[in-house]
């Protein structure tokens, strides 16, 4: 195991970017990070609590 990570640092130092590229399609996407936005649209006519129906 050791010797894996030894020469993956060696490739890294020595071309980052190529290294970086191969990794590329194996690397998640990124997560959106913090709150989510507030919504920009006035809700939905059925999503109003005064339009919910009575039992």
């Amino acid at each position: 195991m050791q010797g894996f990570v030894v020469a993956c640092l060696n490739a890294l130092v020595a071309d980052p970017d190529g290294f970086l590229e191969q990794l590329k399609e194996h690397w998640p996407a990124e997560k959106p990070r913090g709150r989510p936005r507030k919504a920009t649209s006035p809700p939905a006519d059925g999503d109003k609590p005064d339009n919910a129906p009575s039992n």
